[in-house]
């Protein structure tokens, strides 16, 4: 009897463990986007992957000098993309390599190397005829498929 009461305590221990471990794991870049102000600028979409745990968008930007920047910016995950409607094949239609959009996104705050691309969350990307592709992050409650 002991011994089953301690084989319990032990899984229960390890799983929580390994629960928790996946955890922080997933989510452990929070810090790197702490005190950052979200940026709006135009930019040019370069890639777009829709892939789990969350969508991702390669861009670039150019500054007043006509220095490009690269950006991955991550997004929301793909359940909250279907739910509203955008799914894989709406998405691509709307984010094709070369298309410019105004985007806003949070930059990471970590140091970065010149030539690196830079880590982003992309809070929202709307096109030249002010429509909002995809989802609004930032904890707004819109659901922006027509």
């Amino acid at each position: 009897m002991a011994k089953t009461t301690i084989r319990v305590a032990l899984s229960l221990t390890v799983s929580l463990w390994l629960a928790s471990t996946l955890t922080f794991a997933h989510h452990g870049r929070a810090g790197t986007y702490a005190g950052a102000e979200p940026v709006t600028s135009e930019a040019t979409v370069l890639r777009f992957d829709y892939k789990n745990p969350h969508v991702r968008i390669y861009f670039e930007t150019r500054n007043d000098n006509g220095e490009v920047t690269r950006w991955s910016g991550e997004m929301a995950n793909i359940s909250q993309f279907v739910r509203a409607g955008w799914t894989k094949v709406r998405m691509e239609e709307h984010l094709q390599p070369g298309s410019v959009l105004t985007f806003t996104y949070v930059p990471s705050t970590v140091p970065y190397s010149a030539g690196d691309t830079r880590e982003s969350i992309v809070m929202r990307m709307i096109t030249a005829e002010n429509e909002v592709v995809g989802l609004v992050r930032g904890g707004l409650a819109e659901a922006l498929a027509p």
